[in-house]
């Protein structure tokens, strides 16, 4: 008996430690990669928008959201310098990543669709074009099958849009993260300190077979990862990914926005034959680019994303611009019936 309380107080110096050491690197992380943003009050969630550039008549604005543990930063670090002087643009911070508020576990893909829906009302956005990249890519076809109504089209980047594994192989992740009693033990305490040192081991696989810059930590949000709200919500995304991916992916048939995706030939997270083929073999309304490089194509190759952005985004515009003339034209007058 004596034993097992010395062990268990052993346990509880541990847990202590690695919470105070998760305290103060969320504090020393959040003054490296402040918010950079607004705060925006959604449906009384507060996210996190970092808005660039200004209107432009014919061409839709644009609402970037981030994948699976990034933030905003992903986006802001190179991207959205190259094109904020042509277009208007808008990034998000999903909820419980970079700045904005959790919504705890019943953050689905489709109420963070619903949310993404009611920001672009709160922005006063006329039916952007919603770019989203990894995980971001699949929020962005919740929405374009849900509230279809709301968008002129999306632009996928490196999309998650199939099955990543069966919830099985990641069943000791999905323990780790759940949120449960173990779940927020481990995320308060360990999770932080035992990442930190594998994290750039993580990050290259993350960006293989490209180099990943050192600037990414501050400047890209990666550093931002790593504070125990970031991995409880990442947590939660990858369970809503592993459950409803495979549901979502039987309703790309019932697309009726057009759908730009840009794969990337080498992505070691998303290979393109397993998600974005698959995706464009589903659906007519789907136009599939296939680009040498690896699955972080906003920061590594961001000029060739930039010049890719404003073609789909050209298109979406011609397109809206074509519909809005064939309503607009007078129809013949329609025979009576004998």
């Amino acid at each position: 008996m004596p034993r097992t309380r010395s062990v268990l107080a052993a346990a509880a110096r541990v847990l202590a430690t690695s919470a105070l050491i998760s305290r103060a690197m969320q504090a020393g992380i959040e003054a490296a990669a402040p918010p950079h943003g607004r705060m925006v009050e959604v449906g009384g969630v507060r996210l996190h928008v970092v808005s660039r550039g200004a209107r432009r008549d014919g061409r839709p604005a644009m609402l970037m959201i981030h994948g699976l543990a990034g933030t905003a930063r992903n986006f802001t670090m190179r991207l959205t310098e190259l094109l904020d002087d042509a277009h208007e643009i808008h990034v998000v911070d999903r909820p419980g990543a970079g700045y904005s508020d959790d919504i705890g576990p019943k953050g689905s893909l489709a109420a963070q669709a619903g949310l993404v829906v009611r920001l672009i009302e709160t922005l006063g956005l006329d039916r952007p074009l919603l770019v989203g990249h990894s995980l971001g890519g699949a929020l962005s076809l919740q929405v374009a099958l849900d509230h279809p109504g709301a968008i002129r089209g999306a632009a996928l980047i490196a999309p998650a849009t199939h099955p990543l594994r069966s919830p099985e192989d990641a069943a000791w992740q999905r323990a780790l993260l759940a949120p449960t009693p173990l779940g927020w033990l481990w995320t308060q305490t360990l999770a932080a300190p035992m990442s930190a040192p594998l994290s750039p081991f993580v990050t290259k696989h993350i960006f293989s077979p490209e180099p990943w810059p050192l600037s990414v930590g501050w400047k890209g949000g990666g550093f931002l990862a790593l504070r125990p709200r970031s991995i409880a919500a990442a947590g939660r995304d990858l369970r809503a990914a592993l459950d409803q991916l495979p549901a979502l992916s039987r309703r790309y048939a019932e697309l009726s926005v057009p759908i730009h995706v840009l794969g990337a030939e080498s992505d070691a997270l998303v290979a393109p034959a397993q998600h974005a083929a698959l995706l464009a073999g589903a659906s007519g309304m789907v136009r599939l680019t296939l680009v040498p490089g690896g699955h972080m194509l906003p920061i590594t190759q961001p000029r060739l994303v930039a010049a890719w952005l404003r073609d789909v985004a050209d298109d979406v515009a011609k397109d809206m611009t074509e519909n809005v003339a064939a309503e607009a034209r007078p129809r013949p007058p329609t025979s009576p019936a004998p």
